[in-house]
Protein backbone atom coordinates (compact mmCIF):
# COMPACT_ATOMS: atom_id res chain seq x y z
CA UNK A 1 0.00 0.00 0.00
CA UNK A 2 1.35 3.40 -0.98
CA UNK A 3 4.41 1.91 -2.67
CA UNK A 4 2.96 0.62 -5.93
CA UNK A 5 5.13 2.99 -7.98
CA UNK A 6 8.28 1.48 -6.51
CA UNK A 7 7.32 -2.08 -7.45
CA UNK A 8 5.11 -1.42 -10.47
CA UNK A 9 7.51 -2.98 -12.98
CA UNK A 10 7.73 -6.17 -10.95
CA UNK A 11 3.95 -6.28 -10.52
CA UNK A 12 3.52 -5.73 -14.27
CA UNK A 13 5.79 -8.69 -14.98
CA UNK A 14 3.77 -10.91 -12.64
CA UNK A 15 0.47 -9.80 -14.18
CA UNK A 16 1.87 -10.40 -17.67
CA UNK A 17 2.98 -13.91 -16.70
CA UNK A 18 -0.52 -14.52 -15.34
CA UNK A 19 -1.94 -13.19 -18.65
CA UNK A 20 -3.79 -10.46 -16.80
CA UNK A 21 -2.90 -7.95 -19.48
CA UNK A 22 -5.11 -5.05 -18.33
CA UNK A 23 -3.43 -5.02 -14.93
CA UNK A 24 0.00 -5.52 -16.48
CA UNK A 25 -0.60 -2.50 -18.73
CA UNK A 26 -1.84 -0.40 -15.82
CA UNK A 27 1.31 -1.18 -13.83
CA UNK A 28 3.57 -0.55 -16.81
CA UNK A 29 1.97 2.90 -17.11
CA UNK A 30 2.56 3.53 -13.39
CA UNK A 31 6.18 2.44 -13.72
CA UNK A 32 6.63 4.68 -16.78
CA UNK A 33 5.27 7.65 -14.83
CA UNK A 34 7.71 6.90 -12.02
CA UNK A 35 10.57 6.68 -14.52
CA UNK A 36 9.63 10.03 -16.09
CA UNK A 37 9.54 11.69 -12.67
CA UNK A 38 13.14 10.57 -12.06
CA UNK A 39 14.18 11.47 -15.64
CA UNK A 40 14.32 7.87 -16.78
CA UNK A 41 12.59 8.70 -20.04
CA UNK A 42 14.23 5.96 -22.08
CA UNK A 43 13.10 3.38 -19.53
CA UNK A 44 9.58 4.86 -19.69
CA UNK A 45 9.60 4.51 -23.49
CA UNK A 46 10.55 0.84 -23.14
CA UNK A 47 7.77 0.20 -20.61
CA UNK A 48 5.13 1.97 -22.69
CA UNK A 49 6.25 0.16 -25.84
CA UNK A 50 5.84 -3.11 -23.94
CA UNK A 51 2.38 -2.00 -22.79
CA UNK A 52 1.38 -1.30 -26.40
CA UNK A 53 2.51 -4.80 -27.38
CA UNK A 54 0.38 -6.26 -24.58
CA UNK A 55 -2.60 -4.17 -25.71
CA UNK A 56 -2.54 -6.14 -28.98
CA UNK A 57 -3.42 -9.23 -26.92
CA UNK A 58 -6.56 -7.66 -25.48
CA UNK A 59 -10.05 -8.12 -26.92
CA UNK A 60 -11.02 -5.22 -29.18
CA UNK A 61 -13.12 -3.16 -26.72
CA UNK A 62 -10.41 -3.30 -24.06
CA UNK A 63 -7.67 -2.56 -26.59
CA UNK A 64 -9.66 0.38 -27.93
CA UNK A 65 -9.92 1.78 -24.41
CA UNK A 66 -6.19 1.61 -23.66
CA UNK A 67 -4.36 2.08 -27.00
CA UNK A 68 -5.02 5.81 -27.40
CA UNK A 69 -3.98 6.44 -23.81
CA UNK A 70 -0.73 4.57 -24.37
CA UNK A 71 0.02 6.27 -27.69
CA UNK A 72 -0.58 9.71 -26.18
CA UNK A 73 1.53 8.92 -23.11
CA UNK A 74 4.34 7.52 -25.25
CA UNK A 75 4.25 10.55 -27.57
CA UNK A 76 4.37 12.93 -24.64
CA UNK A 77 7.31 11.10 -23.07
CA UNK A 78 9.20 11.17 -26.38
CA UNK A 79 8.39 14.88 -26.78
CA UNK A 80 9.62 15.55 -23.24
CA UNK A 81 12.94 13.86 -23.91
CA UNK A 82 13.45 15.75 -27.17
CA UNK A 83 12.88 12.72 -29.42
CA UNK A 84 11.13 14.78 -32.08
CA UNK A 85 10.88 12.08 -34.73
CA UNK A 86 9.68 9.49 -32.21
CA UNK A 87 7.06 11.88 -30.84
CA UNK A 88 5.82 12.73 -34.33
CA UNK A 89 5.59 9.00 -35.09
CA UNK A 90 3.52 8.32 -31.94
CA UNK A 91 1.20 11.28 -32.53
CA UNK A 92 0.73 10.23 -36.17
CA UNK A 93 -0.10 6.71 -34.97
CA UNK A 94 -2.60 8.19 -32.52
CA UNK A 95 -4.21 10.30 -35.27
CA UNK A 96 -4.47 7.28 -37.56
CA UNK A 97 -5.92 5.15 -34.77
CA UNK A 98 -8.50 7.85 -34.00
CA UNK A 99 -9.37 8.46 -37.67
CA UNK A 100 -9.91 4.75 -38.28
CA UNK A 101 -12.41 4.66 -35.40
CA UNK A 102 -14.15 7.97 -36.05
CA UNK A 103 -12.80 9.55 -32.86
CA UNK A 104 -12.68 13.12 -34.18
CA UNK A 105 -11.68 14.76 -30.91
CA UNK A 106 -8.73 12.48 -30.40
CA UNK A 107 -7.68 12.90 -34.03
CA UNK A 108 -7.73 16.69 -33.59
CA UNK A 109 -5.76 16.47 -30.36
CA UNK A 110 -3.15 14.24 -32.01
CA UNK A 111 -2.80 16.63 -34.95
CA UNK A 112 -2.21 19.56 -32.60
CA UNK A 113 0.29 17.59 -30.51
CA UNK A 114 2.09 16.77 -33.76
CA UNK A 115 2.05 20.46 -34.73
CA UNK A 116 3.69 21.41 -31.46
CA UNK A 117 6.55 18.94 -31.96
CA UNK A 118 7.00 19.73 -35.64
CA UNK A 119 7.27 23.45 -34.82
CA UNK A 120 10.81 22.67 -33.59
CA UNK A 121 12.05 21.22 -36.89
CA UNK A 122 9.60 21.71 -39.77
CA UNK A 123 7.44 24.87 -39.81
CA UNK A 124 5.51 23.86 -42.92
CA UNK A 125 4.52 20.43 -41.60
CA UNK A 126 3.72 22.08 -38.28
CA UNK A 127 1.41 24.53 -40.03
CA UNK A 128 -0.31 21.69 -41.93
CA UNK A 129 -0.80 19.65 -38.75
CA UNK A 130 -2.20 22.63 -36.84
CA UNK A 131 -4.60 23.43 -39.69
CA UNK A 132 -5.69 19.79 -39.66
CA UNK A 133 -6.47 19.99 -35.93
CA UNK A 134 -8.20 23.36 -36.26
CA UNK A 135 -10.38 22.04 -39.10
CA UNK A 136 -11.54 19.16 -36.88
CA UNK A 137 -12.25 21.38 -33.88
CA UNK A 138 -15.89 22.13 -34.75
CA UNK A 139 -16.72 18.41 -34.95
CA UNK A 140 -15.44 17.55 -31.47
CA UNK A 141 -18.41 16.51 -29.33
CA UNK A 142 -16.88 16.05 -25.86
CA UNK A 143 -16.99 19.51 -24.20
CA UNK A 144 -13.77 19.08 -22.22
CA UNK A 145 -11.88 17.73 -25.20
CA UNK A 146 -13.31 20.52 -27.34
CA UNK A 147 -12.00 23.08 -24.82
CA UNK A 148 -8.58 21.41 -24.95
CA UNK A 149 -8.56 21.47 -28.76
CA UNK A 150 -9.84 25.06 -28.82
CA UNK A 151 -6.99 26.11 -26.54
CA UNK A 152 -4.41 24.54 -28.84
CA UNK A 153 -6.21 25.98 -31.87
CA UNK A 154 -6.21 29.48 -30.39
CA UNK A 155 -2.49 29.25 -29.76
CA UNK A 156 -1.78 28.28 -33.38
CA UNK A 157 -4.11 30.95 -34.77
CA UNK A 158 -2.35 33.59 -32.69
CA UNK A 159 1.05 32.35 -33.85
CA UNK A 160 0.02 32.62 -37.49
CA UNK A 161 -1.96 35.81 -37.67
CA UNK A 162 -1.70 37.64 -34.34
CA UNK A 163 -4.54 38.77 -32.08
CA UNK A 164 -7.89 39.71 -33.60
CA UNK A 165 -11.01 40.97 -31.89
CA UNK A 166 -12.95 37.79 -32.75
CA UNK A 167 -10.36 35.75 -30.84
CA UNK A 168 -11.82 36.98 -27.55
CA UNK A 169 -14.78 34.60 -28.04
Amino acid sequence: AGHVGAVATELARHFEEARDYPRAIAHLRLAADADVSRRGNQEAVSLLTRALALADRLPEPAADAVCPILLEQLGRVRRGMGDVHGAVHEFEALATWARDRGRIGLEAKAALYRASVLSWIDPERSRAASEEGIALEARVEDPLLRAHVQGYSAYWRLQRRGWRADDAG
